[in-house]
C-alpha cells in the first residue's frame, strides 16, 4: 500500500528558508511578530551558475543561480556599510565585516574559488561577485547599478531595514 510520507532523509536548510518566490498557500497569512535574530534582510550566499549538490536554485531579476543555504553571511556579520565609487566612477557598497563575519567571509571565499557570492537584500538579488581568491581583509565590495541605488541600500542596511 502507498504512503504519502517521504522516506528520504532531510538535511540542510528547507527550501522555504531560501530566498525564492513565496510559497502559494490556501490559508490567508496573518502577520507574525518580527524576530530580527532569526531573519536577516541582507544575506550573502556562496553561489554557482550551474547546479551543485545541496545548492538550491533561485531565480531573481531574470537570472537563475544556485545558492548554498549552509554558507551565508548575514547583516549581523557586518561592522559597517559605505556607499562609494571607484576611481572610474563606478558605484559599489563597501561591506566591512566584524571579527566573526571576517572569519566566515574568509572561509566561504577560500572554499568557493571559481564560484561566486550572491548578495541579496529582502530576497532580491542585488549583485553576484566572482570569487577569484580568498577574501582575508574583512571587506567585500558589492557592485551597484547606480550611486543612488548604493546610497539607498547603504541606508536601509544601516537602519536595519
Amino acid at each position: 500500500l502507498g504512503s504519502s510520507k517521504q522516506d528520504t532523509p532531510t538535511t540542510g536548510t528547507p527550501i522555504e528558508a531560501v530566498p525564492a518566490t513565496p510559497p502559494t498557500t490556501q490559508v490567508p497569512q496573518t502577520p507574525q511578530p518580527t524576530q530580527p535574530t532569526s531573519v536577516s534582510s541582507l544575506v550573502i550566499y556562496a553561489a554557482s551558475a550551474t547546479p551543485m549538490q545541496d545548492y538550491v536554485m533561485v531565480e531573481r531579476n531574470n537570472q537563475r543561480i544556485y545558492v548554498d543555504p549552509r554558507q551565508t553571511l548575514l547583516r549581523s556579520d557586518l561592522a559597517d556599510v559605505l556607499a562609494v565609487q571607484d576611481d572610474q566612477g563606478r558605484p559599489y557598497l563597501s561591506l566591512s565585516f566584524n571579527a566573526a563575519g571576517t572569519q566566515k567571509l574568509q572561509r566561504i571565499t577560500s572554499n568557493n574559488i571559481g564560484r561566486s557570492l550572491a548578495v541579496t537584500f529582502r530576497d532580491n538579488l542585488i549583485s553576484t561577485i566572482s570569487i577569484n581568491n580568498a577574501v582575508n581583509n574583512g571587506t567585500l565590495n558589492v557592485p551597484m547599478a547606480s550611486s543612488d541605488d548604493a546610497i539607498a541600500l547603504e541606508g536601509r542596511i544601516l537602519d536595519g531595514d
